[in-house]
């Protein structure tokens, strides 16, 4: 099956060794966000902080309610 986003940079289905590697060794968790559900978080971050992000971004952004996170972790996300 093809990929599709409408987002042009979220519809290759590979990644490169360095995304590799920081999975098979826990650094890094992958999940996959529905292009709608993007919308909405960009629209959200739009409202609420008044900054609009790139479609890429709000993909991002949705994940962050997919994940589970501990009270001391750190999560930084490039805005663009």
């Amino acid at each position: 099956m093809e990929p599709h986003s409408i987002s042009a940079g979220l519809d290759y289905p590979g990644i490169g060794p360095v995304h590799a590697h920081l999975f098979d060794i826990g650094r890094a968790e992958f999940v996959a966000v529905e292009d709608e559900d993007a919308m909405k978080a960009g629209i959200l971050l739009s409202r609420t902080e008044g900054i609009i992000p790139a479609i890429e971004t709000a993909h991002a952004i949705h994940a962050l309610n997919m994940i589970e996170y501990r009270k001391d972790d750190v999560i930084v996300i490039n805005l663009s």
